[in-house]
């Protein structure tokens, strides 16, 4: 670990603010003024998670990953894996219910555990507000995998990478598409077995479509489709895009989500963040006086216990 002064650089802090007036900045210190921690929020990056980064995020929502984590401490072995991530996947209230009774026929005790989390874990609880149907994913280790490269830095110098980092997420530039890579992606996966789908049309936009394992029901006007797969994700499935396919004068991209689009992406990242100067020519700070933890090197511990 790299030697720390005996105090913290609080320069940065300064130019942050002289160069963002309207940023929201908390700076956490002990009653010895020693460093805790420090918040910061930009002002274009707050701009940026109001106008759409909140229509693909659900905030709200508890990943499936760390519920079964701890699931599987009382219940072991594949056979309650695969249910738990089974009830986890579903969209439906009705497909939820049904697997949480598979899961009872096991072990009455499983579904009370599930039933009682206090949390949303699966995707029959997930809002269709927000684009999002991942349980798998975690904001936490996102940003840890975004920060990885700095994060054994001194603080001001990891604060400075991540400022820097955030400048270079413009790279929706160079992007010529209409839609993220990703959903260009799924586009192509679904397109591949449309012929192994029925199409029977009531009227105009209500359609029952039929699978080799399921029926449903897809209305192109409302956007909605029985099993709101499309609801929650904001993508089309192979349901839809059957449907789609089987009118003329429609394409699937039009049924996409406008949350994934570049140009949402571009509008997310369109509020200038201010440059810094190289931190020699930043101002010094005679009024605040912020001390260092005490750090000790984990692998000093593990040594004195071998």
């Amino acid at each position: 670990m790299a030697d720390l002064p005996r105090t913290y650089n609080v320069q940065f802090i300064n130019e942050l603010y002289l160069n963002n007036p309207h940023l929201i900045l908390e700076l956490k210190t002990s009653f010895d003024k020693c460093f805790e921690r420090v918040f910061i929020s930009l002002e274009a990056c707050i701009k940026g998670f109001i106008g759409e980064c909140c229509t693909i995020l659900d905030i709200d929502g508890f990943y499936m990953r760390h519920m079964y984590k701890a699931f599987k401490k009382k219940w072991p072995g594949p056979t309650f894996m695969v249910a738990a991530w089974t009830t986890a996947r579903c969209y439906t209230i009705k497909g939820h219910r049904s697997q949480l009774f598979e899961i009872e026929q096991l072990d009455a005790l499983a579904v009370n555990y599930l039933e009682n989390m206090g949390c949303v874990w699966s995707r029959c609880q997930f809002s269709e507000k927000s684009k999002c149907h991942y349980i798998t994913s975690n904001l936490v280790e996102s940003w840890d995998a975004f920060v990885s490269d700095i994060r054994g830095l001194p603080i001001v110098d990891m604060l400075d990478g991540i400022q820097q980092k955030i400048m270079r997420r413009r790279h929706a530039r160079r992007w010529k598409e209409i839609f993220a890579p990703q959903c260009i992606a799924h586009v192509k996966e679904i397109i591949k077995i449309l012929s192994k789908f029925q199409v029977r049309f009531s009227f105009d936009y209500r359609v029952e479509v039929e699978s080799p394992y399921e029926r449903s029901v897809v209305q192109l006007d409302e956007r909605t489709y029985s099993c709101r797969k499309w609801q929650v994700s904001g993508l089309p499935c192979q349901y839809v895009a059957t449907v789609v396919d089987a009118c003329i004068g429609l394409t699937i991209q039009d049924y996409i989500d406008k949350c994934y689009r570049i140009e949402a992406y571009k509008e997310a990242y369109k509020f200038s963040i201010v440059s810094l100067t190289d931190k020699k020519m930043w101002e010094t700070s005679e009024t605040i006086v912020v001390l260092p933890l005490d750090v000790v090197d984990p692998g000093a511990i593990q040594k004195e216990e071998d």
